[in-house]
């Protein structure tokens, strides 16, 4: 399991407060393939706890490990989460 910075546990919202269960969403390039150099969208399928705009960090890392997987992505720190609304996910954004 990949160790994480927790930059920040506060989802950027529209809404006033944020409340439930969603899906963590990336949009990236998938850097297990070298010849790679179109950004696509990545889902995970861990969902997140949301409590007043804050999401369980331990729900957060276990998603971000899933997210890893799929796009190849190195960077161990968690730099904001909004939360977006046409696809009703929380976008995360890695950085190294």
């Amino acid at each position: 399991m990949q160790d994480f910075e927790v930059l920040t546990t506060q989802v950027n919202s529209p809404l006033d407060s944020l409340n439930g269960k969603f899906t963590l969403s990336v949009n990236s390039l998938d850097y297990r393939d070298e010849g790679s150099d179109n950004f696509q969208d990545y889902f995970s399928t861990i969902q997140v706890r949301v409590e007043n705009s804050e999401v369980i960090v331990n729900d957060l890392v276990k998603a971000c490990n899933e997210l890893h997987k799929q796009t190849g992505y190195w960077g161990r720190y968690i730099e904001s989460l909004d939360y977006d609304t046409e696809s009703n996910t929380i976008r995360v954004e890695f950085g190294s």
